[in-house]
């Protein structure tokens, strides 16, 4: 689990598109169920906060919110 999150977040950063991103989330959606995901991001929140990674918290974000 762990390594499709940073694979997405590596991909996302690499080509800077939303295809990683978009991808990591639908993924994670289908195996763990919404829930889980939110608690993903709040653990990540330091991670994002740190790395100065707001625009694509916010995108992770907007994008989850979409279903």
């Amino acid at each position: 689990m762990f390594i499709v999150i940073t694979l997405g977040l590596y991909n996302n950063t690499q080509q800077n598109t939303k295809g990683g991103l978009k991808l990591m989330i639908t993924f994670l959606k289908r195996v763990l169920g919404p829930n889980v995901l939110v608690l993903i991001t709040l653990l990540l929140l330091p991670v994002f906060l740190v790395t100065d990674n707001v625009a694509l918290l916010e995108q992770m974000i907007e994008y989850m919110n979409k279903d």
